[in-house]
């Protein structure tokens, strides 16, 4: 096992768990390119496998990064990436959390808070360009279908579940 590959992951997850703001599937695009464009330690077809038995495996969607961690470097690389990405930021939320309830009236711990959300949905955007340009037979068709589930989704009141059940049925029928 290479201990530069397991220093370099260490440092990578790291480095995104600071830039989860939205959670681990907003840096999802990032963990692409580098586990896949950058050090081509995982083909393409294997991060978009790995990713889709996450999201249908109950528990958290954080288990998406142990088990890039563990197809990169075995059972160390999946602890190594897990520890990477859950210590530095849960540090610093217990740290941003102890200090806002000390400062609670301050217009900084109110910026802090509000400035978040953007970015989160910034993040969050990045991750679908990357998820619907890396997927086999991609048009027009569901290009359109996934800008009008945004934009209802923004407009209206419904249920994102109800939105996404549309999408699939209307997915299935007409492409």
């Amino acid at each position: 096992m290479e201990l530069n590959k397991l220093f370099a992951l260490f440092w990578h997850f790291t480095f995104y768990s600071l830039l989860a703001v939205g959670g681990v599937s907003s840096t999802l695009f990032t963990i692409h390119h580098y586990l896949v464009e950058s050090t081509h330690w995982i083909r393409d077809d294997q991060f978009f496998a790995l990713y889709t038995i996450a999201q249908i495996a109950p528990g958290p969607n954080l288990q998406i990064v142990t088990l890039f961690g563990y197809q990169v470097a075995g059972l160390i690389g999946g602890l190594v990436t897990l520890l990477g990405m859950c210590g530095p930021s849960s540090l610093l939320a217990i740290f941003f959390e102890h200090t806002t309830n000390l400062y609670h009236t301050s217009i900084w711990s109110s910026l802090i808070r509000k400035s978040m959300t953007p970015i989160a949905i910034g993040l969050l955007f990045a991750n679908g360009y990357t998820i619907a340009f890396h997927v086999d037979g991609v048009s027009f068709q569901l290009i359109a279908i996934t800008c009008i589930t945004i934009l209802l989704n923004i407009k209206t009141k419904l249920h994102p579940l109800i939105l996404i059940a549309g999408g699939a049925v209307i997915g299935a029928t007409f492409i």
